[in-house]
């Protein structure tokens, strides 16, 4: 009982984790033009609500046949430079343009196209 006197209180002084981001947080984040800009370059078909008639980036359709895993989108999201070199697309999670919780949720609402 000693022990769980002083093991509360230091738990307060611990940080917490960040809350987890779900995919209509990605959405929200892929549309944002301070945070992800990703439907700057990046048609979405399979949701009317992204008016982009950009063709910079390939548009974003039959994502799970593109990539195996959830996590391999994750990955190119996050720095697609070290899969295809030469993009145009920013690497998000080298330069530390977005979180990884923030690159997790939009490769979750991309996962969803």
């Amino acid at each position: 009982m000693r022990r769980a006197a002083w093991v509360a209180p230091l738990a307060l002084l611990l940080p917490m984790a960040p809350a987890p981001l779900f995919a209509q947080d990605g959405r929200a984040l892929f549309l944002d033009a301070r945070a992800g800009r990703c439907a700057h370059c990046h048609q979405v078909p399979a949701d009317p609500a992204v008016k982009s008639q950009s063709t910079i980036g390939p548009p974003l359709a039959g994502m799970k046949a593109r990539y195996e895993t959830l996590e391999a989108l994750d990955a190119a999201i996050g720095d697609l430079e070290k899969i295809k070199p030469g993009t145009f697309m920013p690497p998000y999670r080298r330069h530390r343009l977005l979180t990884d919780a923030e690159i997790a949720a939009i490769a979750r609402y991309v996962w969803t196209l």
